[in-house]
């Protein structure tokens, strides 16, 4: 039982390769969600091009 659990990686006794591939993971999620991100703000910058301007009123100081 002991040895099926240090095979699989117990807690806190992850191999090398497990541990590389999961900060690999984490590191393209986290590069996804930022690209996703990204492109949905440039969406919204280019389909309300004057939003923020409109907003500032059009050089005046924010309020």
């Amino acid at each position: 039982m002991h040895e099926l659990q240090h095979e699989h990686g117990g807690v806190g006794f992850m191999k090398p390769e497990d541990r590389f591939s999961a900060m690999l993971a984490a590191v393209a999620a986290v590069l996804l969600l930022a690209a996703l991100l990204s492109q949905a703000g440039l969406y919204a910058a280019s389909s309300r091009p004057s939003f923020r301007s409109e907003r500032a009123g059009e050089g005046q100081p924010l309020r």
